[in-house]
């Protein structure tokens, strides 16, 4: 039986996974064919619409929140291979770069988020401060997917 996490220690967890991720080799390769360069696409794009999440609950607009690809109408799955194809000039050290810097102001949004009393109303919102912090448990799936193992 897993251990239920603190949101303090998931935020930890995404900290570690975030040095790790950074750390890939550059021929790492996921079983769907997806090099390092797409790996940080994808996970680039989940924490840009965390970011916009997070922004709405701070600012007392989560109610109406919808992620891009629900407000495009598209499943998540089509979502990615939109985000590759708009990012496809974008090289390995530019998309590092801008995966690092996002994931930064994610990881500070979860702080804000965490720190904050929750109330009656945050039971219905997805960035509620036990749910958004799970995001490194996503970035996990993949490095599992490329036979890493991770111990947190």
């Amino acid at each position: 039986m897993e251990q239920k996490l603190s949101p303090e220690q998931h935020l930890e967890n995404t900290r570690k996974i975030t040095k790790q991720i950074l750390s890939l080799k550059e021929n790492f390769e996921l079983p769907n064919g997806w090099k390092l360069r797409e790996l940080l696409l994808h996970l680039w794009s989940w924490d840009y619409q965390m970011i916009r999440g997070c922004k709405a609950k701070l600012d007392g607009k989560w109610s109406d929140f919808k992620f891009d690809h629900q407000e495009k109408g598209m499943k998540y799955e089509e979502w990615n291979d939109v985000i590759l194809e708009e990012k496809r000039d974008l090289t390995l050290a530019e998309t590092k770069k801008l995966f690092k810097e996002t994931r930064e102001k994610t990881i500070s949004l979860f702080e804000k988020i965490i720190s904050l009393p929750e109330t009656i109303e945050d039971e219905k919102n997805f960035f509620r401060k036990e749910t958004v912090v799970t995001l490194w448990m996503h970035d996990k799936h993949h490095l599992e997917q490329a036979g890493m193992k991770i111990d947190y």
